[in-house]
């Protein structure tokens, strides 16, 4: 049983061991060719030949390990690149605390974080590197640096701003890295040499105030060079290659070793600042070219800003002109500072290349004062022709005259003149010129009238009957806003009816469809009106009362209201039969049945008994039975009832034939 434990715990230690073994990191791949030496820092470093310099600078032999204590001993590391040394990585130096020094020329140093904590660094020195520096910021942690060159490495704007942070800086280059921003120096006290050629800055605000032994910002894209007023340059100042046209800000510099390299600008104004300091000794000032625009070739005189301001007080520039010309071609005019050019006395030179006119002024002089010093220079003065256009305003359409074209000549640069009618057509909206109107003439140009269509819609008039046509539709087709038309021809006639105007209301300006529909009033005239009378027929009684109806022609008989019961009689219907509309006057009479009753005879009445039996009674009679009264001869105010009715009737019918005639 022991064996086998210890069989499985040999077999875990052996697997352990391959295990850690096969755990290589990125680190430990790089430093597979790494000179291990047992007891040192060797595995820190990733880079073989950092490694051997290191080792060669602190003169150790093949057996001697590096340790965090003899490292400390190294002050200064300086590779000069060579075949087979290139310097990729940095680790190992963080152990390096009183490296003062760094000088790395033509490497690929990618990163900077292993000295980031070597506070006593004073020179850092990475120019030409071939890579960008991951963590450049992490320069900002080195308080003592003094002195900073990354020329010719990459940088950026935001890792540079790091700089800002050493106050002990008083030599800097950075020519070439790509930069733009360079404010970190606003707060920079001890500057004294700063190189910054071949960049992109614009803006040097941040060198005001900063009198320094040598400022190089050639090869910029520097204007305005006015935050440099007041300050020294003990050696020189260099700003050849940029954009300036005025170096009046720059105070007159005091040095006898100044020299300020201007060529490659297009200075118009040197202030006050001694040509003689500008050109140094045995030097030549390559004035270059400008251009002063637009010129109108018809005027006989042009004037332009003194190209030449500065030079000409100390009697040193007369220049020659190149171009064909008279004597007196050009004055220089002091009063007013301008350059005069008598256009009847000079043809400008035509380039078919620019497409441009030029005059070429040029010198070539010793200066009278100090044969020493020999002042050349080829001013090219281009001149543009202002050229004439045409402008014309045009209604852009084929089947019909809006209005007339109207044509401008203009010169070049001049106000757009504006078309000068009323622009209208009916049916549309000017919706502007297309192209849209530039302020200033620059081409021929057509501005031609857009127009944008007014909405139609259909105004209708219409009977409103279906059945019959009184009159024909009536549709006009009119434009949006246009006032409504009105109805054509007489007001409309209907037969029975009375026109009554027109649904909806007439409106006053049309925004949509509209169908105005004739209305109509019918023509009431008034029905003839009959007497439907129901009367019980009967003289002697009255069994119902009288129902007189007066009733519209054609309307339905109305009916008797009431139970009809007669004593005696069953009710047999009327007299005539009852019409179903009413057409006439008419009396229904009730019609009666008399009820035939059996008459029983009477008990004769037994005889009394005399008490005197000599008086002899006498039976009695009979009597004839009496039948109630019935029919009309017995019921007079039945018959009252008719006679009236009657008299009614005629008197209605004598006043109708009356009204008739």
């Amino acid at each position: 049983m022991k064996r086998y434990i210890r069989t499985i715990i040999a077999l875990v230690i052996v697997i352990s061991s391959v295990v850690s073994l096969q755990q290589i990191d990125a680190d430990d791949v790089q430093k597979k060719n790494i000179q291990i030496v047992e007891g040192g820092i060797e595995d820190k470093f990733t880079d073989q030949n950092l490694l051997n310099y290191v080792r060669s600078a602190l003169k150790l032999s093949a057996t001697e390990p590096i340790t965090e204590t003899n490292i400390k001993k190294l002050k200064s590391i300086q590779i000069n690149k060579s075949v087979g040394n290139e310097v990729k990585q940095l680790n190992g130096l963080e152990y390096a605390m009183e490296l003062k020094t760094i000088i790395f020329d033509y490497h690929s140093i990618e990163d900077f974080k292993p000295i980031e904590n070597l506070v006593n660094l004073g020179i850092i020195r990475v120019s030409n590197n071939s890579t960008p520096i991951n963590n450049f910021s992490l320069i900002g942690n080195l308080p003592k640096v003094s002195s900073l060159n990354f020329s010719n490495t990459k940088l950026d704007d935001v890792s540079i701003q790091a700089i800002s942070k050493l106050p002990l800086l008083t030599h800097i280059a950075l020519t070439n890295t790509g930069i733009s921003d360079i404010s970190f120096l606003s707060n920079l006290e001890n500057l004294n040499t700063v190189y910054l050629s071949e960049n992109k800055i614009v803006d040097i605000s941040s060198l005001a105030g900063k009198s320094l032994q040598n400022l190089w910002l050639d090869d910029n894209l520097i204007e305005d060079v006015s935050a440099l007023a007041g300050n020294q340059y003990r050696n020189g100042l260099y700003l050849y290659n940029n954009k300036i046209s005025d170096i009046s800000a720059l105070s007159p510099q005091t040095s006898d070793l100044l020299s300020i390299v201007l060529y490659g600008n297009r200075i118009l104004n040197v202030g006050n600042i001694n040509p003689k300091n500008v050109l140094a000794s045995k030097a030549s000032f390559q004035r270059g070219e400008i251009s002063i625009g637009k010129i109108d070739f018809d005027s006989s005189e042009i004037r332009v800003s003194n190209p030449l301001v500065g030079f000409e007080g100390y009697g040193v520039i007369e220049p020659s002109l190149d171009s064909t010309h008279e004597d007196g071609a050009y004055i220089f005019d002091l009063t007013n500072n301008q350059l005069v050019f008598d256009m009847t006395k000079i043809t400008p030179i035509y380039n078919e290349t620019t497409k441009k006119h030029s005059v070429v002024m040029s010198w070539d002089q010793v200066d009278e004062n100090d044969s020493d010093i020999r002042f050349q220079g080829r001013l090219v003065i281009y001149m543009e022709p202002i050229n004439k256009y045409t402008v014309t305003y045009t209604d852009g359409v084929d089947s019909e005259i809006i209005f007339a074209d109207e044509s401008y000549t203009v010169k070049e640069g001049g106000l757009t003149p504006e078309f000068s009618k009323e622009i209208t057509r009916y049916g549309y909206t000017f919706d502007g010129w297309s192209p849209l109107i530039e302020p200033t003439v620059n081409e021929d140009v057509t501005y031609v009238a857009q127009w944008k269509k007014i909405d139609t819609f259909t105004v209708t008039y219409t009977d409103g009957v279906d059945g019959e046509e009184i009159f024909k539709d009536q549709t006009s087709t009119v434009y949006r806003n246009d006032p409504s038309p009105i109805f054509e021809g007489e007001e409309p006639v209907r037969t029975g009816y009375i026109f009554k105007g027109w649904s909806p209301e007439y409106v006053g300006v049309v925004a949509e469809n509209i169908i105005y529909t004739a209305t109509w009033e019918k023509i009431t005239v008034p029905a003839k009106e009959y007497l439907v009378i129901y009367t019980d027929g009967t003289n002697e009684e009255a069994v119902f009362t009288n129902q007189v109806n007066s009733v519209p022609e054609g309307a339905a008989t109305p009916l008797f209201k009431g139970d009809i019961v007669r004593n005696g009689y069953t009710f047999e219907g009327w007299n005539p039969e009852i019409a179903l509309t009413v057409s006439k006057d008419v009396i229904y009479v009730a019609q009666w049945k008399k009820v035939e009753l059996p008459i029983e005879p009477e008990i004769p009445v037994k005889p009394v008994e005399p008490s005197d039996p000599n008086d002899q009674v006498k039976p009695i009679e009979p009597q004839t039975p009496v039948l109630p009264s019935t029919g009309v001869k017995d019921n007079h105010f039945s018959f009252f009832t008719i006679i009236l009715g009657i008299s009614f009737i005629s008197y209605r019918t004598v006043s109708r034939k009356r009204n008739n005639q």
